[in-house]
């Protein structure tokens, strides 16, 4: 029993130290835009993927994604630097003017195509 409740206060601990970085990038990425090359529409759609503590920097490292209608954008994931909730540094890899590079947002093939034609690569 003693177990479980320390347990169940360390979850409750962790849940409660939690940050929401998502409302921090965004507001980062939509005052520098402009320096960074970016459009409105190219920050529209931002995810976080992951975040960890540097002790040794004292700072969050939040690990963001580039999406487009749900789907992350390859080789876009960036990286920003958080201190007493402000961005300290950015090494942003997001694809700039991304509308204007995608030709359709539609498959070209159904599913179960796609699967069939994975599975004939593979062998």
């Amino acid at each position: 029993m003693k177990k479980l409740l320390y347990l169940l206060a360390f979850i409750t601990a962790s849940i409660a130290g939690a940050q929401d970085y998502g409302p921090i990038i965004q507001s980062y990425l939509n005052s520098n835009r402009s320096q960074l090359g970016l459009t409105a529409q190219d920050i529209e759609q931002v995810t976080i993927n992951s975040e960890s503590y540097s002790k040794s920097m004292n700072v969050h490292n939040v690990y963001a994604s580039q999406t487009l209608s749900g789907i992350e954008v390859f080789n876009s994931v960036s990286n920003f630097a958080v201190k007493n909730g402000t961005v300290v540094y950015s090494k942003v890899s997001f694809v700039a003017n991304l509308s204007s590079k995608i030709n359709t947002t539609t498959p070209a093939i159904n599913a179960s195509t796609a699967i069939s034609k994975a599975a004939q690569n593979l062998g």
